[in-house]
């Protein structure tokens, strides 16, 4: 490395091997942005008296490193609404199958009521989905929030100006419904139990 009395550019590392980290890179200029976590002062005489920007470098990533991996172990974020579940509503639930099947290579294993079933993607951890048939009103393809009590989300909805277009259903394990915001975007909410 030559000498240069400005600082180095911001670069980007990957993260130490078996470390978890949701962003993967970890942005770093670490000579600037980390100053007081650099090693002391080498004493004279020591191996580490080379103090040069690679050996700094190198030191400041397997701590920022350490961080980072204490920190995915440990911080959990808890959504209070999440996304929990994506469904095509279908006038014709086979032919969509049969479209999507040999479009994306997923399968269909069969759901809850007649005429239903999940969408195996082959991707583990995906989000759930589903294809099935009308289930009153039209064609729609619509994503679910998880809430804590439907049946307030769905009160709720219609104080604020929106609508149900399907009241809230029961089956094993799960309630849902659909409303739609002021200017019909429509979304389906699912409460489990």
């Amino acid at each position: 490395m030559g000498n240069s009395d400005s600082p180095p550019e911001p670069t980007s590392c990957r993260l130490a091997p078996n470390v978890s980290h949701p962003f993967g890179l970890v942005p770093v200029n670490l000579i600037a942005l980390l100053p007081d976590v650099l090693p002391p002062e080498p004493r004279p005489g020591s191996p580490a008296v080379q103090n040069d920007r690679v050996s700094i470098l190198e030191w400041a990533v397997r701590q920022v490193s350490e961080d980072v991996a204490v920190a995915s172990r440990t911080l959990e974020v808890t959504m209070p609404s999440p996304i929990v579940h994506a469904e095509i509503r279908s006038t014709d639930p086979d032919s969509t199958r049969a479209f999507f099947g040999a479009l994306f290579g997923w399968t269909f294993p069969e759901g809850a009521i007649p005429g239903y079933t999940y969408v195996e993607s082959g991707v583990p951890d995906t989000l759930p989905a589903g294809i099935s048939p009308l289930q009153g009103g039209d064609p729609v393809v619509t994503f679910f929030v998880g809430v804590e009590d439907i049946d307030a989300a769905v009160a709720d909805a219609v104080k604020l100006g929106g609508s149900v277009v399907q009241e809230p259903a029961r089956v094993p394990g799960v309630a849902f419904a659909l409303i739609a915001d002021p200017a019909g975007q429509i979304v389906g909410l699912a409460q489990q139990g």
